[in-house]
Parts: C-alpha cells; sequence; structure tokens
C-alpha cells in the first residue's frame, strides 16, 4: 500500500473514531440531563402500560360508584347526567343517551354491590399509590398504610365536589368572575393533588418536590379541561349519536386515560426535574 493511501486510511479512521466519541460524549450528556432521566425512567416503569392499567381500574370502580350514589342520593334521577350534559353543551342524541346511561331507575341499592364498588375505589387508591411510589423512588407503602388509599379516596370526592360547587357559582360570563373561578379552581386542584401525593407516598416525598409535581398536574388538568370542552365534547356527541351509549362509555374511558397520562407523567417530570433517589419498584400485589 503506498504511502499516500496509508496516510488518507488513517485520516479517515481517525474522523470517524472522533465523531463516534463526540457521538458517545453527546448521548452521555443526554443521558445525564433530565430529559435522559426521564425518557430512561419512562422506559423502567412501562409507564405507557401502567398508564393504561391505572385507566382499567379507575373506569371499572368511577362509573358503577356514580350509578350507585347517584341512585343512593337522588333517588335515580341522576344529577351527575345533567351536569355533564350542561359542561359539555350536549342536544339531541347526545343528551338523550347520557341520561339514558346515567339515569336509571331502580327500586334500591344491592349494598353487596355498593361494596364492591366503594372497595374497587379502594383498589385504585392502591394502584396509584404504588405508581407514585414507584415514580418517586421511596418504599411502597406498608400494609398497615393501606388506610392512605381511603383518605385519597376522599381527598378526590372533596376535589370533585369543590369543582362542580365553583362552576355552579359561575354562570354569569362575566370576565372578572371567570378570572377568579379559574384560579380557585387552580387552586383546588394544586391542593388536592399536593395532599393525594404525600398521603400516597407516606410523607416520604420532600414537600417542595412534591409541590413542583402537584403544580405540573395542575397544568396539565387545565389542558385536560380545555380540550374536554372544544374537543371531548364534539367527538361524545359524534360517538353518542353514532354508537349509542357505548359511544358515551368509550369517550369516558379516552378522558381516564388522559387525566392518568398527566398524573403520572407529570410526576414522573417533576421527579427527574427535581432528582430523586432511585429504589428498585417492589413486588406486585
Amino acid at each position: 500500500m503506498s504511502t499516500g493511501r496509508r496516510v488518507t486510511l488513517e485520516s479517515a479512521t481517525g474522523t470517524a473514531d472522533q465523531g463516534e466519541s463526540r457521538n458517545r460524549r453527546l448521548l452521555d450528556r443526554a443521558q445525564q440531563g433530565w430529559v435522559g432521566s426521564f425518557t430512561q425512567r419512562f422506559i423502567e416503569l412501562r409507564l405507557l402500560d401502567l398508564i393504561y392499567q391505572v385507566s382499567a381500574v379507575a373506569f371499572v370502580a368511577y362509573i358503577p360508584l356514580i350509578l350507585a350514589l347517584s341512585v343512593l342520593f337522588t333517588g335515580g334521577q341522576s344529577a351527575i347526567a345533567e351536569q355533564l350534559v350542561t359542561r359539555f353543551g350536549l342536544t339531541g342524541a347526545a343528551a338523550q343517551t347520557v341520561r339514558q346511561l346515567l339515569d336509571k331507575q331502580t327500586q334500591g341499592v344491592y349494598w353487596l354491590g355498593l361494596i364492591i364498588v366503594l372497595w374497587s375505589a379502594f383498589s385504585l387508591g392502591r394502584k396509584i399509590s404504588r405508581a407514585y411510589t414507584d415514580i418517586w423512588g421511596v418504599p411502597r407503602l406498608r400494609f398497615a398504610q393501606q388506610w392512605r388509599a381511603a383518605v385519597w379516596l376522599l381527598i378526590q370526592i372533596a376535589m370533585m365536589v369543590s369543582v362542580a360547587a365553583l362552576r355552579g357559582t359561575w354562570r354569569s360570563g362575566d370576565a372578572a368572575e371567570l378570572v377568579l373561578f379559574i384560579l380557585a379552581t387552580v387552586t383546588v386542584w394544586w391542593l388536592a393533588e399536593f395532599a393525594a401525593q404525600f398521603v400516597l407516598t407516606g410523607g416520604q416525598v420532600p414537600r417542595n418536590r412534591l409541590a413542583i409535581a402537584a403544580a405540573i398536574v395542575t397544568v396539565g388538568r387545565f389542558g385536560i379541561g380545555l380540550w374536554s370542552v372544544y374537543f371531548l365534547a364534539e367527538s361524545l356527541a359524534n360517538q353518542a349519536s353514532s354508537y349509542g351509549p357505548i359511544g358515551v362509555v368509550f369517550a369516558f374511558f379516552t378522558f381516564l386515560v388522559a387525566t392518568t397520562s398527566v398524573l403520572l407523567v407529570g410526576t414522573l417530570l417533576a421527579s427527574c426535574l427535581a432528582g430523586h433517589d432511585t429504589t428498585p419498584p417492589g413486588p406486585e400485589e
């Protein structure tokens, strides 16, 4: 091989090595930053599968619970159906389908079924607790601490009632009242999420980190609120008209998936931004 060719080959090899070294440094730098940490943790936690699992448990718990509470406190005439119709501005077939789905006349409540529904809601709290503790990298709650899932359920009910009350007081369309309504709603969401994460992680996560997570989740909730008004309402109306009650159920499950995604992805983002001590997830219960 001639000297000129040897020099050219060595030069090309050196350039390739330099390019590979530079790419490796860029990859290492990306993995050390919050973007790389977020991606790695997202894969390790199988967060996409976890989102669908939590959404499925929430779906099983929420719809029967809504129906049971409607019968218990309204004699079968669901005020929740009317709230959904009013909130999304549903008319015609879509509104009628929602009323048919939620307005169920019955002679009473099957108490065994109600207990099963409440246990499903309690199990949902435990499932989210395991997700939060795994995301923050702290030990899962012990069996003696499982009562925290019931506290979480009460927090969620209080949040929904508070937001519904705020929405009911604001109907005039006045700009100043709208701003106050948004601020009050955002405050309720932030407090509820902060309290929920504090309860479900057993107070093992520093409060400043929980505050960041609650803020990110609140922003996500606000985005879901806008999406539900401008896009989900139209989708719900179209699916209700095309598929009947099953269309409403599918739209509701889509809403649960979006909400669960905000909760878990927002918390993971806060964990990566604030830093955390990684602890391997505990065994599945």
